[in-house]
């Protein structure tokens, strides 16, 4: 992995930080953490190289899962994986490693047996004074937004945002391909994620203050309040050659009471005919 500041110069105290952070990721050993192998911190042009175990070659990122499960997982699928995670996470919390840019592109599954494992990469690559330029949007957190001090619990919002994700099937925070990363900041900032049950997020992302978060279209609207296979009425354009279905007439109002006063008028004769038999 390289990373490069893009012409960013930090402060020496935010670079020392940063680079004893990466020095001391470096020292981490855990099951679900990939090692680094090689770093080298600024080279004649400043950047930083760090060469990590490729991970990609034994799973799949966990966005390319959640991109599989469109419907997204099952509660308790969701919560397990997130449970693994978590403890990968926790395990360089307790050695003093924030990792401060998590996000499904860095989170990988392993197939294991039967089940599956995950590992976690890339702990403090990403220098906390550059998130707000280079961490990927959706997955930052209102402090580094905000350039606030980050502790272990920034990790845990981020954590929270992933589980979202796996449970909705959508990120927590969305952003239109063509939005700009700073309108997807200012959701992190300002709004709250879409709720969880499907009428009520269908009915906040509708109303959502941003339009590129509402649905595209009305049928995906109905669609997403459960309601499907409805036979939407077609409008033909101007000009159009095919005339629209002619609608049945109207049905005269003499006609049901008319049949309703013979219907009555049969019944009592029936009533009459059978009484008369009897007294026979």
């Amino acid at each position: 992995a390289r990373l490069g500041t893009g012409g960013v110069k930090l402060p020496d105290e935010a670079l020392a930080t940063w680079r004893s952070q990466l020095e001391r990721a470096q020292d981490l050993r855990h099951a679900g953490i990939p090692p680094i192998e090689e770093m080298c911190f600024g080279d004649e042009q400043g950047r930083v190289f760090v060469v990590r175990t490729a991970i990609e070659l034994e799973g799949q990122p966990l966005g390319a899962l959640l991109a599989a499960r469109p419907a997204g997982l099952s509660e308790a699928e969701a919560v397990r994986l997130l449970a693994n995670i978590a403890e990968v996470v926790e395990a360089a919390h307790q050695q003093g490693i924030l990792h401060l840019s998590l996000s499904p592109s860095r989170i990988f599954v392993v197939p294991s047996g039967e089940s599956i494992a995950v590992r976690v990469t890339d702990f403090a690559l990403l220098p906390p004074a550059l998130a707000p330029q280079y961490g990927e949007p959706g997955y930052l957190t209102p402090e580094q937004v905000e350039g606030q001090p980050c502790d272990r619990r920034t990790d845990q919002f981020t954590l929270a945002v992933i589980l979202y994700e796996m449970l909705s099937s959508q990120p927590a925070f969305i952003g239109a391909p063509d939005e700009d990363r700073q309108v997807t900041l200012s959701r992190v900032q300002h709004e709250d994620p879409l709720p969880l049950r499907p009428l009520e997020q269908a009915l906040a992302r509708a109303l959502s203050r941003s339009r590129a978060v509402r649905f595209p279209n009305l049928h995906d609207l109905v669609r997403a309040l459960g309601i499907d296979g409805v036979a939407w009425s077609l409008v033909l354009p101007p000009g159009s050659s095919k005339s629209p279905p002619t609608r049945p007439m109207r049905q005269a109002l003499w006609q049901p009471v008319l049949l309703g006063a013979t219907v009555a008028s049969l019944a009592i004769f029936l009533v009459w005919g059978v009484a008369f038999r009897g007294r026979l």
